[in-house]
């Protein structure tokens, strides 16, 4: 059963967790940061700046189709393992990845200072980009990701007002944002 349950939360083709995963874990974290950000707000402090915020990076594959298309299937699956790899030695242990569908992923960072985020996501870019892809035929290519990211709580001095969906929300907007500018 356990065996079970742990293949229901991850994804086969990279070995990270899956939606399914993030909807079971999030709501616990989110009662949490809640807690942590009233409990400043109600001694009269500042919750920001403690690493206490939530940060979620909404990452794509640039032009994945292309690897796809000329390249083949097989290829891009070999792309997203290695991407899950790359990923996953640039992140800390507490943090989670998600492969959040395709070409994307969802890191979500935990007790982070999100004036620090575009820190993170330039990270992030840079070891993808930095990274030799080896592909099944011999054959290597580069690939480029573009990042979104958005806190939770959303509003530091309302930690109710929204909830994580929301700020994924804010997070793939971001990242649309990103892809439409190039």
């Amino acid at each position: 059963n356990a065996a079970l349950r742990e293949a229901s939360l991850t994804d086969p083709l990279t070995g990270l967790h899956n939606r399914r995963y993030l909807a079971l874990a999030m709501p616990e974290e989110e009662i949490r940061l809640r807690r942590v950000f009233r409990n400043h707000l109600d001694r009269g402090e500042s919750p920001l700046g403690r690493n206490e915020d939530l940060v979620l990076f909404m990452l794509d594959l640039d032009h994945f189709k292309r690897v796809n298309d000329t390249h083949g299937h097989a290829a891009g699956d070999e792309v997203l393992r290695q991407t899950a790899q790359v990923l996953r030695s640039v992140t800390r242990s507490s943090d989670t990845l998600v492969r959040w569908g395709g070409e994307e992923f969802l890191l979500v960072a935990k007790r982070m200072d999100r004036e620090r985020a575009n820190l993170i996501a330039e990270n992030l870019c840079r070891a993808i980009r930095d990274h030799v892809y080896a592909l099944p035929d011999g054959r290597t290519l580069r690939c480029t990701v573009s990042v979104g990211f958005a806190a939770c709580p959303i509003l530091e001095r309302a930690p109710e007002a929204f909830g994580w969906e929301d700020t994924l929300q804010a997070a793939d907007q971001c990242l649309y944002a990103v892809k439409r500018a190039g």
